[in-house]
């Protein structure tokens, strides 16, 4: 059972699996896994307490699942939960809409967050068949979308463009690039499934704009992965007015293979900087986790812990100047404290 006291993402007994135990297996988190929720959780986690003190915020799970593994570690929902618990205890408004379409996870979905129904609403239905009735629900809501498809499969930007088009929206989107550039292999080659192939890339891109997008015959591999992530941003990019921040999720530490694309799309500048500070944080834990690894460092004896408050300190500094210097214009912020906060907030206050 889901209880929103339950802490952020963590080891699961120590293990980070990277085993497939069916399509819908919600076990326990993969490696990549906790990668993408470590920057959901992050982000999230600021926004709500920002933006939840002035509008009412909703965190819209696409494709949610069962909100929580078996092991106990959250899932994207699961975080959502209990983010807006922790507000609600405070007096912030702060919701989750959560969206799952297969009968058994729906089933778990329900279940896990049946104690925190008055903040989470669970919705049986295929997201892309909802868009409009769910973009009105949100009327002057601030939301956040997360958008965590199998390969590429349900994500058809037909209906992804007028959730890009919405005002007062941010996007966090995971776009499995070695997906995409298997199926562009398939269509150069010829093969029976290639007519079948393009039609689908044609459903996520909107368009055949990722064939030339996709360069030369010959470009390949993770050439052509950064190729077709970066079409599928300047896409976003293009639709929304957005800016578009994107890092790759490996499937085991800094250098193993590319699972996706995280990519991180808002009109906000001071949003896009404080997304680009999650990303730079988790890049740098990675590269540690790495050196550990290759020097053969003990586990107990790596100083710098994923999270120590000399490092949060540092990053956080490094914020503020950089958000400082962006906003030294703007007069009605002249002579104020220059705080993080007071930054975040203004820039959605037009909004």
């Amino acid at each position: 059972m889901f209880w929103p006291t339950l802490a952020p993402p963590r080891k699961s007994e120590g293990v980070m699996t990277t085993e497939r135990r069916g399509p819908f297996s919600f076990e326990r988190p993969f490696y990549w896994s906790f990668q993408k929720l470590e920057i959901l959780e992050k982000y999230a986690t600021a926004a709500a307490r920002i933006l939840g003190k002035y509008h009412r915020v909703t965190f819209v799970d696409l494709m949610a699942g069962e909100a929580q593994y078996s092991s106990g570690d959250l899932g994207s929902t699961g975080h959502f939960a209990a983010i807006a618990a922790g507000n609600a205890a405070l007096g912030r408004q702060v919701r989750c809409i959560a969206y799952e379409a297969n009968d058994r996870a729906f089933a778990m979905l329900e279940a896990n967050t049946a104690q925190v129904r008055a903040l989470v609403e669970v919705r049986h239905a295929r997201w892309e068949t909802e868009v409009s009735g769910l973009l009105s629900d949100l009327r002057g809501d601030f939301a956040l979308f997360f958008v965590d498809p199998m390969g590429l499969r349900d994500i058809p930007w037909s209906a992804l463009e007028a959730i890009v088009r919405r005002d007062a929206s941010e996007l966090l989107v995971n776009f499995a690039s070695p997906t995409a550039a298997r199926l562009v292999g398939k269509w150069r080659s010829g093969t029976p499934t290639a007519a079948g192939d393009k039609a689908r890339l044609d459903a996520v891109y909107g368009g055949d704009s990722w064939i030339v997008a996709a360069g030369q015959s010959t470009t390949s591999g993770g050439e052509l992965h950064e190729r077709l992530a970066r079409h599928y941003a300047e896409r976003l990019a293009s639709v929304g007015s957005y800016s578009v921040a994107r890092q790759t999720i490996r499937q085991a530490g800094a250098r193993g293979r590319p699972k996706y694309h995280i990519m991180f799309a808002s009109r906000a500048p001071l949003a896009f900087e404080i997304m680009n500070g999650v990303l730079a944080g988790q890049t740098e834990r990675l590269r540690l986790e790495a050196l550990a690894a290759t020097s053969r460092i003990p586990e107990g004896q790596l100083s710098l812990n994923l999270d120590t408050e000399s490092v949060e300190e540092a990053a956080r500094r490094l914020l503020v100047e950089r958000l400082a210097a962006s906003f030294v214009h703007d007069e009605s912020l002249r002579g104020r404290p220059m705080t993080v906060e007071r930054l975040f907030r203004s820039a959605f206050s037009s909004r």
